[in-house]
């Protein structure tokens, strides 16, 4: 089967995946897309390990509902919005679909990083003027943020509803490039996501225990890529 397809790739339990030469078109050719979206349902029974999440899984009948739309939909942000839904049917936070294209084009930071508590999406950490740690949001462009969440969490994968929330903050293609935040006191700041930044994270620290036996190190978080090196 020829390689038409770039930058695209899906992941399943050992990051099976599929690349292709580099392709920077806004579109996809009928083609490819059929063969992107055929080539990750021929691999979900072959590679996905974990069936128990999704008990009886209507495969066959998705892909079929899946192809439909994969045909009448040249454009690539929404084809790749369609292919994160189709593999987010697995429910599995090791199981996803991802296209270098989309983060490079639509993939400009928020600036900010939230949390869901106590009901409330809440600011952790930021590089907004205004918008502090501890900040509650209530709305994005009019809309509340709850509201935003459940209008596209389909697009994102996880293995339960608390996966999910901890990733929406990080799946910035799903926001506008000028997003007015409205806080739950009524503030309102409006930031153009090409001009933000990643907010800092913490610091990976270690220190010896007993010296140049036993260490201790602390990595808050693997979501930097920097921390696994």
């Amino acid at each position: 089967m020829r390689r038409c397809f770039t930058g695209l790739s899906f992941f399943v339990v050992l990051n099976v995946f599929f690349l292709a030469p580099a392709q920077q078109s806004d579109t996809l050719a009928l083609d490819q897309r059929v063969e992107i979206l055929s080539r990750t349902y021929a691999a979900i029974p072959l590679y996905f390990a974990h069936w128990q999440g999704v008990g009886k899984l209507p495969l066959d009948s998705l892909y079929s509902a899946y192809l439909k739309q994969v045909i009448k939909t040249p454009d690539r942000y929404q084809f790749d919005l369609l292919m994160m839904e189709f593999v987010g049917r697995l429910n599995n936070g090791h199981s996803w679909y991802s296209d270098p294209w989309l983060y490079r084009k639509y993939g400009h930071p928020l600036g900010f990083f939230m949390t869901y508590l106590n009901n409330q999406w809440v600011v952790t950490r930021s590089q907004v003027d205004g918008l502090k740690p501890g900040t509650v949001l209530a709305k994005f462009n009019g809309e509340p943020v709850e509201a935003w969440y459940q209008k596209f969490r389909r697009y994102i994968n996880g293995s339960n509803e608390r996966a999910r929330r901890a990733k929406f903050a990080f799946q910035t293609y799903l926001f506008p490039d000028t997003l007015t935040i409205e806080t739950g006191s009524g503030k309102k700041i409006t930031l153009q996501r090409k001009n933000q930044q990643w907010p800092e994270g913490r610091k990976v620290e270690g220190r010896w225990l007993k010296p140049n036996t036993i260490a201790y190190i602390q990595i808050p978080s693997f979501d930097d890529s920097e921390n696994e090196s």
